[in-house]
């Protein structure tokens, strides 16, 4: 029930779900932030509507950019608390999403 409710929490505030945006960029997780940004590219370049494509299908790709490089920045900040309340932990903080 608490998913149904946060994905309509979501939808009211435009916010799209990481699952359907990973869909949308067909791709998997792990991912770090230039893959999401390459296959962003790659989806908007292919649907240019200078040569046929969607705009209606690029802003989905950009959304789901959006969404993808939110969850990896989120990811990240918690991380970086969990090491600071914990720091004896090994976590990479030298390599943080790349945006």
């Amino acid at each position: 029930a608490a998913g149904g409710a946060k994905q309509a929490a979501n939808k009211l505030m435009g916010k799209m779900d990481p699952g359907q945006a990973r869909k949308i960029l067909n791709i998997e997780q792990p991912y770090t932030a230039q893959q999401i940004t390459q296959q962003f590219e790659s989806i908007f370049q292919y649907n240019d509507p200078k040569v046929g494509g969607s705009y209606y299908l690029q802003c989905k790709a950009e959304h789901a950019k959006n969404t993808l490089h939110d969850e990896l920045a989120k990811q990240w900040e918690e991380e970086m608390n969990m090491q600071a309340t914990n720091p004896n932990e090994n976590i990479d903080n030298a390599n943080p999403p790349q945006s």
